[in-house]
This record gives structure tokens, sequence and C-alpha cells, in this order.
């Protein structure tokens, strides 16, 4: 419950210079022929942390128009504007 409504924040803010995903996206590299789930960070947060931890990782591509350091800092702001989205009562 908690995961889902910081995701529906982060979709709600985060809208430019980069479109988040409507449902999350789970991958990550591969140990020969094999997905090897352990090495994304956001399912060893889940494994180490506790039924309220909320875990995301966002990650930003970096061969768009877009990929600089101003584009950086707004998606880093617009996601400031989720966390305080969330955490409003």
């Amino acid at each position: 419950r908690d995961q889902e409504k910081f995701c529906s924040a982060i979709r709600h803010e985060v809208t430019s210079p980069f479109v988040v995903r409507p449902e999350p996206h789970w991958d990550g590299p591969t140990v020969g022929r094999e997905w090897s789930w352990h090495t994304l960070s956001c399912p060893w947060i889940y494994e180490h942390g506790n039924p309220q931890t909320v875990a995301i990782t966002i990650e930003t591509p970096w061969n768009t128009g877009s990929s600089t350091d101003s584009g950086y800092r707004e998606v880093g702001r617009r996601i400031g504007w989720a966390m305080e989205r969330y955490f409003r009562p």
C-alpha cells in the first residue's frame, strides 16, 4: 500500500524531462543466460527492509537530449515533490 502510494506520487510528479512508466519495470543484468534478481538495488532493499519499507530505484537514460545536469536536476526536484506528496496526511 505504501509502495503504491509512493509510486503513484512519482508518476504524478515526474512528467518531464523524462516520464515514469505506468507500471514498474523489473529488469536487470543477466548472469550467463539467467536473469539475476539480486543484482538490482530495489530487491536488496526489500529483502533487508521491513513491511513498512518503500523501495524504489529510478533509472534515468544517459543518451537523450535531456540527459544533462539540468535534466537530472529537474528529475531530482520532481522526486522531491513526489516525496512531499507521499508524506501529506
